[in-house]
């Protein structure tokens, strides 16, 4: 079976969107041709939302603690 995956953005009649994962196979009969097709979508979009927003914590941070030694250098002057 010829497998395909891709994760992409749909757009919903409302507006909003939504991220899904769609894997999809071909399955052939013996001699090799194509009988039908199988899909699975599975919506992903929390996922991705809190990947985000995982990412964007992780950059906060990293900004912090690379302004953490300037902070801490003043404390230990006064």
């Amino acid at each position: 079976a010829e497998q395909y995956a891709i994760e992409k953005r749909f757009v919903r009649k409302d507006g909003t969107t939504c991220w899904a994962h769609v894997r999809t196979s071909v399955v052939r009969d013996g001699p090799g041709v194509p009988l039908y097709m199988i899909a699975v979508v599975e919506d992903v979009t929390e996922r991705r939302r809190a990947q985000s927003e995982l990412a964007a914590r992780a950059h906060e941070l990293r900004r912090l603690l690379d302004s953490a030694p300037d902070v801490i250098s003043r404390f230990d002057r006064e």
